[in-house]
């Protein structure tokens, strides 16, 4: 069964979608990924159909960690998977990523449609430090 979701709306017209689920469980991630499951992933799929959909995550402490994102558009994937970290972190898969160079949740939301508009960056510009699932 899919987790259940509740959604967040997002400056210049985009939303966040909160995952429900227990914070560890038995079902194997996919992908590369630490968290996506083969069920979300069917499901981002499924949702694509009308329009682009993104999964992201962020492991951060301090200035050390990683970040993964995947995009689907039309069912299938169109973006990604990837896979990105700092020069410091060590997880396998992981592409690393020297200081000043983007990881992958920027460039994810970009191919969503999201601008910097100003801000720092995308993910400053839909103020998604604001969202406990991505600090």
């Amino acid at each position: 069964m899919v987790p259940a979701a509740s959604a967040v709306a997002l400056p210049q017209g985009l939303a966040f979608a909160r995952r429900h689920a227990p914070q560890y469980d038995d079902t194997p991630p996919t992908m590369g990924f630490e968290r996506l499951t083969e069920e979300v992933a069917a499901a981002a799929a499924a949702c694509s159909a009308d329009g682009r959909l993104v999964y992201l995550e962020a492991d951060f402490f301090g200035a050390v960690g990683s970040q993964a994102a995947v995009g689907w558009e039309g069912g299938r994937v169109a973006f990604g998977p990837r896979l990105t970290q700092t020069l410091t972190e060590d997880r396998e898969g992981y592409e690393k990523v020297p200081s000043g160079q983007e990881l992958a949740i920027n460039p994810a939301l970009r191919w969503l449609g999201a601008s910097a508009s100003g801000a720092a960056d995308e993910f400053d510009a839909l103020n998604l430090s604001q969202l406990d699932e991505l600090r």
